[in-house]
């Protein structure tokens, strides 16, 4: 890292900012061609999780190609100064890498969804029918490195 008055070494913090964060971006290849997709996620024990349709271009590259990278950013601001070769941002992000499984059994679905359910505030038990479980796909990173970033 270039910056390294910015890096977070902390791995509680890194930890802190992928539990608060909301959006993911998540990095995929498709035969040597980068591809990006937003997505909410939900992260526990050094995991992140997330859900899709059963088919569509972004599973179709992971079940090519499961290696990812991804960048979660939280407390964004832009500082704008009256002389633009001073203005800045503040924010603090983590990026990492990591590889894709994808869920088989309902028992790891439902361990999934219910980490994107906590994740996004949903605090209360769920009985996931089996008409939801057919239509989604839910998968989950595991992540291999990760670095941390901020500017506060």
């Amino acid at each position: 890292m270039r910056r390294k008055d910015r890096e977070i070494t902390d791995p509680a913090v890194i930890e802190e900012i992928l539990k608060i964060g909301e959006t993911c971006t998540l990095g995929l290849v498709d035969d040597g061609e980068p591809y990006l997709v937003p997505m909410n996620y939900g992260y526990v024990n050094g995991a992140m999780w997330f859900h899709c349709a059963p088919d569509g271009l972004k599973l179709d590259i992971l079940k090519k190609n499961p290696r990812i990278c991804f960048s979660v950013v939280t407390d964004y601001e832009m500082v704008r100064t009256p002389d633009f070769s001073n203005y800045t941002s503040h924010y603090r992000s983590v990026t990492g890498w990591g590889k894709v499984e994808i869920m088989q059994t309902d028992e790891e679905m439902i361990e999934g969804l219910n980490v994107l359910k906590d994740h996004a505030g949903y605090l209360e038990n769920y009985d996931y029918p089996a008409s939801v479980l057919k239509r989604v796909v839910v998968f989950r990173v595991v992540i291999e490195k990760m670095t941390g970033k901020q500017n506060v």
